[in-house]
C-alpha cells in the first residue's frame, strides 16, 4: 500500500501492477511495474507473453522493476514456454531478492534469467 495525500489526510491507494511492452529490433520488451502478486497479475503476464508471441516476436525480454516476489504460476508457465513451446524468452530482474530465490530454486539457467541495475 501506499500513502497518498489528499483533501488534508493521507489515504492508503493499493498499488497496482503495470505491464507495457516496448518493441526492440528483433523482438519485444514486456516490462513489470510493481509486485506481482495476485492471480489477475500472473494472468496479465502469461497472456502479455502470448500475445507477444503470437504477433511473431522472434526474442521476449521480460523486464521485473520492483516484484521481489514472482508467482509460481508464472514461473511455471515461462518454463514451460522456453523449454515446451521453444520460444526464445529472458528473464530480467532489478530485485537482488528475487534474483537470489530464483537463484536458489536452480531456474538462473532455466529461465534465462538475468540480474540487471536498478
Amino acid at each position: 500500500m501506499k500513502l497518498h495525500y489528499n483533501k488534508h489526510k493521507f489515504i492508503e491507494v493499493e498499488e497496482v501492477m503495470q505491464i507495457s511492452s516496448v518493441p526492440t529490433g528483433d523482438g519485444i520488451d514486456i516490462v513489470v511495474k510493481d509486485n506481482i502478486k495476485t492471480p489477475e497479475d500472473s494472468k496479465l503476464i502469461k497472456s502479455a507473453i502470448l500475445l507477444a508471441n503470437e504477433k511473431g516476436n522472434k526474442n521476449i525480454k521480460i523486464i521485473i522493476e520492483d516484484s521481489f516476489i514472482i508467482t509460481s504460476s508464472v514461473i511455471g508457465f515461462i518454463v514451460k514456454s522456453i523449454k515446451i513451446d521453444k520460444m526464445n524468452i529472458a528473464l530480467a530482474v532489478k530485485s537482488d531478492d528475487l534474483y537470489e530465490m530464483l537463484k536458489e530454486m536452480n531456474l538462473i539457467d532455466a529461465m534465462n534469467v538475468t540480474k540487471v541495475a536498478r
